[in-house]
């Protein structure tokens, strides 16, 4: 069993609930231009101009400086995001956005970083306190000794400063970031076995953070049956 099956087999903070319909649209340099997913945006008409706006910064940015980055989105939020320098970017059933140094295969590696954005209603949480207990309880649920504190903060790309927590005794050391949006809490998570891996990622992992940019909360899906 690998790392990181024996992660995703118990409540990872971020992850509590079940997601439809998320779409993750990669961008690679021009050497490595090759669509995996592509994301088409429903945008309320009047916030196209804003959006196209912020999506072109966010394109230009990462054809500068990026082999790796996505633009994901899904119900109420799309943001852009780019992977650290040294890591790469890859998506599956449980991560959308996921993250693992560039000398490791994605199924070895000792540190994984992921990004996922939460629904404020749909989890019954109004802010990021509230988040971090309901992240919290979930994994208390398989380990009752689990605990989670404030560590420090960490700046977005519009230079907002976010709070960082802690998670330790539920198996694995992680640091998790939380961004606030009108309906959505983007949750940035670094999350290894054992506390060195993880602190050698904070490099990285403000990184990611730092690259994140919120398009807008007008995302609709499509309808299935």
């Amino acid at each position: 069993m690998t790392g990181l099956t024996r992660r995703c087999s118990r409540p990872l903070p971020g992850l509590l609930f079940r997601f439809q319909f998320a779409r993750t649209f990669f961008i690679s340099s021009p050497a490595r231009c090759q669509a995996q997913r592509l994301s088409l945006l429903s945008l309320d008409l009047m916030t196209l101009p804003r959006t196209f706006a912020i999506v072109l910064i966010a394109l230009s940015s990462f054809a500068r400086a990026a082999d790796d980055a996505a633009i994901l989105d899904g119900p109420n939020y799309s943001f852009s995001i780019r992977a650290p320098e040294g890591w790469h970017m890859t998506s599956t059933r449980q991560l959308q956005a996921a993250f693992y140094p560039a000398d490791k295969t994605f199924e070895s590696t000792p540190v994984i970083m992921y990004v996922r954005s939460t629904d404020k209603a749909q989890l019954h949480v109004n802010n990021i306190e509230e988040l971090n207990k309901f992240d919290l309880r979930g994994i208390q649920e398989h380990h009752p000794n689990a605990e989670s504190k404030k560590v420090g903060s960490a700046r977005l790309s519009d230079g907002k400063e976010i709070p960082i927590y802690s998670f330790s005794g539920g198996g694995y050391f992680e640091r998790v970031a939380y961004a606030e949006q009108s309906k959505t809490i983007t949750v940035f998570v670094a999350s290894a076995e054992k506390k060195d891996d993880l602190k050698s990622s904070e490099k990285a992992f403000r990184e990611l953070v730092a690259s994140y940019l919120f398009i807008s909360d007008n995302v609709t899906t499509p309808n299935h049956p």
